[in-house]
């Protein structure tokens, strides 16, 4: 097996970092900046203090990209992230992006097609310590191995859409599974395109009542002479009121468990659409410009909707519904092609596992093994001419962070977070966005310091960041920053050190065992595998 690491590059000297608990915007979130490649003698401690992990010893780093500071690390988005691959894939046929991964971390050679297989959920540390299964040996064996990092946040949703665009999330501007859209005044779920339930109760009270002022319990009441007070970002709130204190915040709605999502366009009359979730054309379009022809490989239930149809615009859709019907599928694409040809091959189940079990757990290999397996046996069905032209790149779009659902923090249990956060315009709170490692917080205008402080206060470790110093320090990415993270961004942004940070009414979220969305090393850093089949 060969393996390329990147060079790591000298600094001159230990790059301030602020301690897991608080990041203030005082600091100017100095630790954001991305001023160095790898661990040297110079740098702060990489603070991974979980002996379960990978990443426990100091050894675990080295050589590996992007900069790690008191158990946070950063994307490597000038050299290493995961928005490089697709314009890696592109230069092996023969086309030129503005970006792509270092050429040593792919062999050299002539192709006339090129297979991204997508495991989701898979990470750095589980390929190098985890159960490996032949496949990914097989490859290892016969082609380049490369570390590389996702993008932040290290959400499906975020690393996915820099995937098919080749941008950083700064320049396509999808941060997160749960996104906030002001322009319809509504939170949102947005690779499936649905509601929130959590989001269709409120509004569902809304009407039921006709208030537009919100009481002490979270639901709305009118004030004494029926009007309401808009405050300075156009929100409803009580004039001048301040931070809401404990003894008077509203509670979470509360949202039965089985209550389903609304489709996105229909709870919207047809005003959202799937253009308005990110910015950049689909790297199928500019492939289909030079001539490759694109292929996109998924299980059903994901290929198509309003967020697949333009983020894989100028490609093949394929949906499958088995393991073995996705791995045949990759071969049938391969086999058929008579021009360039780019296929797109993503499997999540790897992912939900990870959820369910944790990625040190018998569900993760099954899962895991299953795929590997299948993709295994179809490559060795290829003819040799095709093989001997086709190169595949084997990839994560995050790993994931070991947690204990049991220490998981409900945001609604802290009265001085949960009322203080902005007001829709029928009074209640702005639902949280991203996700539980990925978490942001929309609030009232003057209470930024007291939610800082109540977070600072409660029993986890976390980086608590400004959200626009943090779009402009780069933690989203390089390039030119869309106006749809700026408006999207929240006001504070909150990266566990460990646990998942969400609220009651998504519960699920909070029984993960395997988490991602934040900057722990497990969840940064994923495998890039490059093999000539001819090789195989």
């Amino acid at each position: 097996m060969t393996t390329t690491t990147p060079t790591p590059s000298r600094s001159d000297g230990p790059v301030a970092a602020c301690r897991p608990t608080v990041c203030s915007t005082d600091q100017k979130l100095q630790d954001t900046r991305p001023t160095r490649i790898g661990v040297t003698d110079s740098s702060p401690s990489t603070g991974v203090t979980d002996e379960s992990s990978f990443y426990a010893t100091r050894g675990a780093f080295e050589g590996l990209p992007g900069r790690v500071a008191d158990g946070y690390a950063w994307p490597a988005y000038d050299s290493h992230s995961l928005d490089r691959v697709p314009g890696t894939a592109a230069a092996a046929l023969g086309v030129g992006f503005d970006r792509s991964l270092p050429a040593a971390a792919v062999p050299d050679g002539e192709y006339e097609n090129v297979v991204v297989l997508l495991i989701d959920g898979y990470g750095w540390d589980r390929f190098q310590a985890g159960e490996r299964p032949a496949l990914l040996d097989r490859l290892a064996a016969a082609g380049e191995t490369t570390p590389i990092t996702s993008v932040y946040p290290t959400e499906t949703a975020a690393a996915i859409t820099s995937l098919n665009t080749g941008r950083t999330p700064a320049e396509h501007g999808l941060l997160g599974w749960n996104l906030r859209l002001p322009s319809v005044d509504r939170t949102v779920q947005t690779l499936p395109f649905l509601t929130r339930p959590a989001d269709d109760a409120r509004i569902a009270a809304a009407d039921a009542d006709g208030d537009t002022t919100a009481g002490a319990d979270g639901d709305t009441t009118a004030d004494a002479d029926g009007d309401t007070t808009a405050g300075a970002d156009g929100d409803t709130a009580a004039a001048d009121s301040g931070p809401v204190a404990a003894s008077t915040a509203p509670t979470a709605p509360s949202v039965p468990a089985e209550t389903p999502p609304t489709d996105l366009t229909t709870a919207t009359d047809g005003a959202v659409n799937g253009t308005d979730l990110f910015d950049g054309r689909s790297v199928y379009e500019r492939l289909a410009d030079a001539g490759v022809e694109s292929h996109a490989i998924q299980p059903s239930r994901v290929v198509g909707g309003p967020y697949g149809e333009v983020a894989t615009a100028g490609a093949q859709r394929h949906g499958v519904d088995s393991v073995a019907a996705f791995a045949l599928s990759i071969r049938r694409q391969l086999a058929a092609a008579t021009e360039p040809t780019y296929v797109y091959a993503y499997w999540p189940n790897v992912d939900s596992a990870a959820h369910g079990a944790g990625t040190r757990s018998p569900d993760y290999d099954a899962e895991l093994a299953a795929v590997c397996a299948a993709v295994e046996r179809e490559l060795d069905r290829l003819d040799d001419a095709t093989a001997a032209e086709t190169l595949l790149l084997a990839t994560a779009d995050h790993g994931h962070r070991q947690s204990a659902p049991s220490e998981a923090v409900d945001l609604s249990a802290l009265p001085a977070v949960w009322g203080n956060l902005v007001r829709h315009d029928d009074g209640r709170p702005v639902l949280p966005t991203g996700g539980p490692r990925n978490l942001h917080l929309h609030v009232q205008p003057g209470t930024v310091d007291t939610v800082r402080e109540a977070l600072a206060a409660a029993s986890f470790e976390a980086r608590i960041l400004d959200g626009q110093t943090a779009v402009d320090d780069g933690l989203f990415g390089t390039g030119e920053v869309s106006p749809k993270l700026r408006e999207r961004a929240g006001d504070l942004i909150v990266v566990p050190e460990s646990v998942g940070v969400w609220f009651g009414d998504e519960q699920g979220k909070l029984d993960f065992v395997g988490q991602h969305g934040g900057q722990h090393p497990e969840e940064t850093h994923v495998p890039f595998v490059a093999t000539p089949l001819a090789e195989w």
